[in-house]
């Protein structure tokens, strides 16, 4: 009898303990759920996104910077600069494009756009048309050349053709038969690889968005939408 008392004792303080130890660890921890809230919450502080319509949209204070050669549309002055990585073989490359035209109507005087080439390896005829631009470039035709490959993308880009979308345009065909068959821009179009994988571009095309008089900004590797560039941008200009 004393033994069954005994172990009915042992028992009740054992069962106590246990419930003094649970209501303990719950008052540290918190409520259900509290250790996965406070992770979050650390980790989103760490985490730089830009909280716009595009959350994935990041920031970066690694610019690429800009050359001589490298072609300017809109305002050279303008307050945001947006650094292009494209690729005439690519087809979200000229989606983008029209997509960029719209910014520019947008925000008139307001954008400086820099167009930089990133041929990628397997497009067979992307560096001879990314020369080509840049050899535009130099008779103040970049626009016009950049159109005419774009649109042709799908038909032809070998270099006869591209010659004849020069002629289109009135080019000084002298001029232009020298740089592109000398392979004038060959090194200029060599150096704008470089600094797209310098600068972490793996694809294209690949924007970078920033005010001009800063040495930071956002990073977006895709054919980011109107309302993601306009998203981008608005929060740079406030």
């Amino acid at each position: 009898m004393q033994n069954k008392s005994f172990y009915l004792i042992f028992g009740a303080i054992i069962i106590i303990s246990l419930v003094v130890i649970v209501l303990f660890a719950q008052s540290i921890i918190g409520p259900s759920g509290g250790i996965n809230n406070t992770i979050k919450t650390g980790s989103s502080k760490n985490k730089d996104i830009f909280v716009t319509p595009a959350p994935n949209i990041e920031k970066t204070d690694r610019l690429p910077p800009l050359e001589r050669k490298d072609p300017i549309v809109g305002n050279p002055e303008g307050e945001i600069t947006i650094i292009e990585f494209a690729d005439f073989e690519c087809q979200y490359c000229a989606q983008a494009q029209k997509t960029l035209d719209e910014i520019l109507k947008i925000y008139s005087d307001k954008i400086r756009l820099v167009w930089k080439n990133y041929p990628l390896a397997f497009h067979s005829y992307s560096k001879k048309a990314a020369e080509a631009v840049l050899c535009s470039n130099e008779q103040k035709k970049f626009s016009q050349m950049q159109n005419q490959l774009f649109e042709h993308q799908a038909i032809s880009l070998l270099p006869k053709d591209i010659k004849e979308y020069a002629k289109d345009i009135n080019m000084d065909m002298e001029k232009f038969d020298t740089c592109f068959d000398g392979g004038l821009n060959e090194e200029a179009v060599a150096r704008d690889i470089a600094a797209a994988r310098q600068f972490g571009v793996d694809s294209v095309p690949s924007f970078f968005i920033f005010k001009t008089d800063s040495d930071q900004g956002y990073f977006i590797p895709w054919a980011a939408t109107l309302s993601e560039f306009k998203a981008t941008i608005d929060a740079l200009l406030k």
